[in-house]
C-alpha cells in the first residue's frame, strides 16, 4: 500500500487531521479511502486497492446515520417524508459540495487528467472516508463526525424540509392518518399545439375519484391534483 499519509508532520496528514478532528488509529483505511481507481493499479493479497469498497460501506453507514438524525428531528413525519429528505442529503450533488467544503479535493489521489467533479469523485470520497472512520473508530465516532462535520456546517435540514412540504406530502399524511388508500392514476398524456407535453392525473381515495390535475410533467400534474384534493377535503370539514 502506498503510504500517502504516513507521517504525522506531513502536510497531507495534518490536513486530514483537521478534516477528521481526531487522530486515526490505523492510517491504512484513510489512505485507501482517498485512492481513486483511476490511479496505476496497486494490488494487495491479489485485490486491487482503491476506495470503491469503502465507498460502498460508507454509503450504507451515512444513510443509516442520516436516517437516525431525521427520525429524531421529525418524530411525527411519515416514512415518505423522511426518505425524501434523506435522499436530498446523500445525493451526489450535496456530497460533492460537502467534499469541497471539507477540503477533500486537496487529499484525493486520482490519475492526471481525470475530471474529478464530473465523475463525482470528491463526493464518493466523502462516503469512502466515512467507511474508513467506521472501520477505524466505530459507529459512535462516525455518527459524531457526520453530525458535527457534515450535517451542522453544510446541510440546512430545516430548509430542505420546508421545500419538501408539498401538496402530495400533506395529502399522504392525511390519508395515512385516516387509514385511507391513496392512488395517483395517470389518465392521459398528450401534446398541445406547440408540441409541449401535457399530463392529466386523477386521485382516488378509497376507490373514489377526488380530483384531477394537469401539468407539463407527471409530477406537476400529481401536485395539482393533490392541491385540489386538499381543498375539497378542507371544505368537507368546514
Amino acid at each position: 500500500m502506498v503510504r500517502l499519509l504516513a507521517k504525522r508532520h506531513d502536510e497531507p496528514y495534518l490536513l486530514l487531521y483537521s478534516v477528521l478532528g481526531f487522530v486515526p488509529r490505523d492510517i491504512k483505511y484513510y489512505n485507501l479511502s482517498l485512492r481513486h481507481k483511476s490511479l496505476r493499479p496497486h494490488f494487495r493479497h491479489g485485490h486491487q486497492q482503491h476506495n470503491e469498497r469503502l465507498e460502498f460501506l460508507g454509503d450504507a453507514v451515512l444513510g443509516a446515520i442520516v436516517a437516525d438524525i431525521l427520525y429524531k428531528r421529525f418524530p411525527t413525519k411519515p416514512e415518505g417524508f423522511l426518505t425524501n429528505i434523506r435522499s436530498r442529503i446523500v445525493r451526489h450533488e450535496t456530497l460533492n459540495r460537502i467534499a469541497l467544503g471539507l477540503g477533500l479535493d486537496k487529499l484525493v489521489h486520482t490519475a492526471k487528467g481525470q475530471n474529478n467533479r464530473k465523475h463525482n469523485i470528491f463526493g464518493n470520497a466523502v462516503e469512502a472516508l466515512i467507511g474508513a472512520i467506521y472501520l477505524d473508530q466505530g459507529y459512535e465516532v462516525c455518527y459524531d463526525f457526520v453530525k458535527k462535520k457534515i450535517i451542522i456546517p453544510f446541510v440546512n435540514i430545516e430548509k430542505i424540509a420546508q421545500l419538501e412540504v408539498n401538496f402530495k406530502s400533506k395529502l399522504l399524511e392525511h390519508c395515512q392518518r385516516n387509514k385511507k388508500e391513496l392512488i395517483y392514476e395517470l389518465v392521459e398524456r398528450r401534446t398541445d399545439e406547440k408540441k409541449n407535453p401535457i399530463f392529466l392525473t386523477r386521485i382516488l381515495i378509497q376507490g373514489e375519484e377526488i380530483s384531477q390535475g394537469f401539468g407539463e410533467s407527471k409530477k406537476k400534474s400529481e401536485q395539482e391534483a393533490a392541491k385540489t384534493a386538499l381543498k375539497k377535503i378542507k371544505n368537507r370539514f368546514l
